[in-house]
């Protein structure tokens, strides 16, 4: 299992890669391609990366992971996890033909969302297909998924592209990294929103903290993934801390002179806060030392 992890989403230049530093520091970047990232980090990072990985092996097209994702989450953010598209359905032209290919296979029509990220996913699928040893170092991640486990196993409650949802989600990530809220600014101010929006930063943040402080205790949903007819997993990595203590925390000086908005509150006194567990939320996905929960430990 890799030692480091970088969190990475989708966007319109590209994809957005967050990454903390051995030196606590936290960049946000814009790599062209799937194949630019592995080449720059595929060596001694893993990959967090928000797309679907993998395809349902049913004639129904319905994958494991994003049923018991949509169960966890519930209510509103439930609908984030949508459907994904046949393999098939990605090589097709237009909306049309997609749609078409995916009602022909599954019986089902294809979700303009799926298919907004139809390129995205098929650029992942076809390095995969031909780049085995990264397997199991690109591995899919959702958002709302780290959202809900790392806050305390409770979804969020706004829209990641409303201010209240943005706020919501900066408040989880900075019981982890106290100053990520100047680095989310700092990223969204030096980007504009022709190659990246402001919630693909979010995302790729939510990624880089999970694989930092998840390391050994990272989990796969569901716990025992199939695999798909071209032997990748389907599955989703998730991070589900009882008690998230310390944070990073580097040099004052260093931040000073990476950031324009750091606050005059010293780091110490900004640790991160714990998060306790529901035990309503308990039962549906279960703690590492749980041998009957959902989620397999130690990817």
């Amino acid at each position: 299992m890799p030692e480091r992890w970088i969190g990475v989403d989708g966007c319109r230049a590209g994809w957005v890669v967050a990454r903390i530093r051995e030196n606590g520091t936290l960049s946000v970047d814009i790599y062209p391609s799937i194949d630019a990232i592995w080449e720059q980090f595929g060596s001694d990072h893993g990959v967090l990366i928000d797309i679907p990985i993998g395809f349902a092996a049913d004639e129904l097209g319905t994958r494991v992971c994003d049923q018991m994702a949509r169960e966890v989450l519930g209510g509103r953010r439930a609908s984030s996890v949508f459907p994904c598209p046949t393999r098939q359905a990605l090589h097709a032209d237009t909306y049309a033909e997609a749609c078409d290919a995916n009602e022909r296979l599954i019986g089902k029509r294809l979700s303009r969302q799926a298919w907004g990220i139809a390129p995205k996913i098929l650029e992942v699928d076809t390095f995969l297909r031909a780049n085995e040893p990264a397997r199991g170092r690109i591995r899919e991640i959702h958002p709302e998924v780290l959202f809900w486990a790392t806050n305390g196993r409770r979804p969020m409650q706004h829209h990641k592209a409303r201010r209240a949802g943005v706020e919501e989600r900066l408040f989880v990530l900075e019981r982890f990294v106290p100053y990520i809220r100047n680095v989310y600014r700092e990223a969204v101010s030096r980007h504009t929103q022709k190659k990246v929006a402001p919630d693909d930063i979010l995302d790729a943040l939510a990624a880089a903290v999970t694989g930092h402080f998840g390391g050994d205790a990272l989990q796969t949903i569901p716990d025992n993934p199939p695999l798909d007819e071209h032997g990748l997993a389907t599955e989703m990595v998730v991070w589900m801390p009882e008690e998230p203590s310390g944070g990073i925390h580097p040099d004052e000086s260093e931040i000073a002179g990476l950031l324009p908005y750091v606050r005059s509150a010293p780091l110490a006194a900004r640790i991160a806060r714990p998060v306790t567990t529901p035990d309503r939320q308990r039962s549906l996905i279960h703690s590492p030392e749980s041998p009957t929960g959902c989620c397999r430990p130690g990817l």
